[in-house]
């Protein structure tokens, strides 16, 4: 095992449900049960305060794993026992080998 992939995340899915008109929404989160997704490499993001417009911070990290993940955009990650939401696009770094063949994951989540 990599020194560097020693973080446990899990993920949380949503069920998709139907509104009254037949358009395709996500169901609660109350139900949603974590999921282990692999070890993973966790490197600091960005952490801002907006304290203009209200006491509150956003902390950002962006996680790396080996190969593909099952994950997509609408899902919430788990980490040290915070939740995080997706930002952007899940992204995949093809390498020479599968050893060196990433998904990419920008996570953040505010607080305050």
């Amino acid at each position: 095992m990599s020194v560097i992939f020693n973080h446990p995340l899990q993920r949380l899915r949503v069920e998709v449900e139907q509104d009254r008109h037949g358009n395709d929404v996500p169901g609660s989160w109350d139900g949603a049960q974590p999921v282990a997704i692999g070890l993973w490499a966790v490197d600091a993001g960005d952490t801002d305060e907006d304290v203009d417009a209200r006491e509150g911070t956003v902390v950002e990290y962006t996680v790396r794993k080996r190969g593909r993940a099952d994950l997509v955009e609408s899902d919430r990650v788990v980490w040290d026992g915070d939740v995080y939401a997706i930002e952007g696009a899940i992204r995949w770094q093809p390498g020479p080998t599968s050893r060196t063949s990433h998904t990419i994951v920008r996570l953040r989540r505010a607080e305050g």
